[in-house]
């Protein structure tokens, strides 16, 4: 009888990215997975999938950080208006980047919040030409990009959304193992109804009808098992979440306080000053020296 190597409980992560690099050589595409709410990370502050945060496909690199607002025009349409896009059904779909390529957008749910989200690409319909506002150079990316039918891509959607659901079950169940077993059952609780709703409106009184308990009886607990009242474990929540992205994304304060659970950048920022000691900005620029972030500054000059 011969066996095969599953997943390590103790280290999902590993078998999750060996499997996601299988997904894509049977499929013939690159695969970037968007951490909606910073939830993909590990207890060391690690991503799971570091070298998948990124679109590294060269129709995606080519000319994006040497072209003025490329990299801008990349972010709106890949990030801002997929994630809009995928909040409306919760569906995989296809989109059409600003530079004509298309991706499989595949969403990430957890009990009807959107988590992550992950692009197949890129690749082009059939006998698709490129748009004339390309420079040749990526026009010669764009005709060497794939042609995938319909059927490859709806087997495609149905792998990557059972994927999905598992990325999702380890982030929030096996990688909290260890946490689970130095935990009450009530603290359990408690750490599980902020994972899942930290970055929403949440207040005192959601944790007790969470917890099918009355507020001044949910207040007391939790001062009893964490020491701390409810509003600051909240806040903690946000801040590593909130810290992680920094390091980790290039994404705008303004985007990264929306993802966290802040409508408001400004008490955003004030919060975090509170957290770290400085304000968010400084923090990203002070520990992210050689980071991606400082190889791949946002173009500035002309308009194209």
């Amino acid at each position: 009888m011969e066996y095969f190597d599953v997943m390590d409980p103790e280290n999902p992560g590993k078998y999750l990215r060996e499997t996601l690099i299988c997904i894509e050589k049977r499929f013939g595409v690159v695969i970037t997975i968007h951490d909606c709410r910073g939830l993909l990370y590990s207890k060391s502050g690690e991503h799971i999938f570091e070298d998948h945060r990124r679109h590294t496909h060269p129709f995606c690199t080519a000319l994006r950080y040497s072209m003025p607002f490329w990299h801008t025009y990349c972010n709106r349409s890949c990030l801002f208006e997929a994630e809009s896009l995928a909040r409306e059904a919760f569906r995989p779909y296809l989109h059409k980047c600003w530079k004509g390529g298309t991706e499989l957008i595949v969403p990430g749910v957890r009990n009807g919040s959107l988590v992550f989200l992950m692009y197949a690409g890129v690749f082009r319909e059939t006998g698709e030409t490129p748009p004339e506002i390309l420079p040749k150079s990526v026009k010669q990316e764009f005709c060497a990009l794939k042609e995938l039918d319909r059927e490859t891509l709806e087997q495609l959607s149905r792998v990557l959304f059972t994927f999905g659901q598992s990325v999702i079950y380890c982030s929030t169940e096996l990688c909290r193992k260890e946490d689970r077993r130095r935990m009450s059952s009530r603290r359990h609780e408690i750490r599980r109804f902020l994972t899942e709703n930290a970055h929403g409106e949440v207040v005192l009184e959601d944790l007790a009808a969470y917890l099918a308990l009355s507020p001044s009886r949910t207040s007391h607990l939790v001062k009893k098992l964490f020491t701390v009242p409810f509003r600051s474990l909240l806040e903690d929540e946000r801040m590593t979440r909130a810290k992680n992205m920094l390091l980790n994304t290039e994404m705008p304060l303004k985007t990264i306080a929306g993802a966290v659970g802040f409508r408001n950048v400004f008490y955003f920022s004030q919060v975090f000053r509170k957290h770290y000691g400085i304000p968010p900005g400084r923090f990203r620029r002070t520990h992210c020296t050689g980071s991606h972030i400082k190889k791949y500054p946002a173009p500035g000059g002309r308009r194209v």
